[in-house]
């Protein structure tokens, strides 16, 4: 599930849409069919953000009992809602003092910090991220699917026009 953050202004700010209620309703429809594996993202470093915010981000996450957490740091894009409102980064510092405190929280609420985004209760690492920072090999099938395999990652169509003609290229970088 993708929570970005519960803020309403930061979340207008980045051109997005949610609530509470909404995602609390995803999440327990998805235990209730049997789903015990949840993973939730959250962004953090969107302008004018502040501590207070964070915190009460993961109060309302951890809230919703999640077996995983990933918290990703706001990237500026070209050609997004934020460089087009001419919006700035928040400071180094500040960010600092972010990922300080989701490390904090987290930890006390017994979650590892098994990599840079991410942390897990225990036995619930994900896999699939772990496989690639091990550089263990994967497949993918599908539009814009990347695999990798014998020491080259091979990427399909991106294009879903072209994909559904059934004109399939592949990238490959080794």
């Amino acid at each position: 599930v993708v929570i970005e953050t519960i803020n309403q202004k930061l979340l207008k700010k980045i051109n997005q849409v949610g609530s509470k209620e909404e995602i609390r309703r995803i999440i327990e429809e998805a235990k209730q069919i049997g789903f015990d594996n949840i993973n939730v993202d959250m962004i953090y470093g969107i302008p004018n953000e502040t501590i207070k915010d964070i915190e009460n981000d993961l109060n309302f996450i951890l809230s919703l009992d999640p077996t995983h957490i990933s918290a990703y740091s706001l990237i500026f894009e070209k050609q997004t809602i934020l460089t087009i409102n001419h919006e700035k980064p928040i400071s180094e510092e500040l960010e600092i003092e972010m990922i300080n405190k989701i490390n904090q929280i987290l930890k006390e609420n017994h979650y590892e910090h098994y990599e840079i985004s991410n942390y897990a209760k225990e036995n619930y690492q994900s896999k699939h991220n772990k496989t690639y920072w091990q550089n263990e090999e994967y497949y993918a099938y599908g539009l814009g699917a990347s695999s990798y395999q014998n020491d080259k990652r091979e990427r399909t169509t991106r294009s879903i026009t072209k994909y559904l003609k059934g004109i399939i290229t592949k990238e490959t970088e080794v």
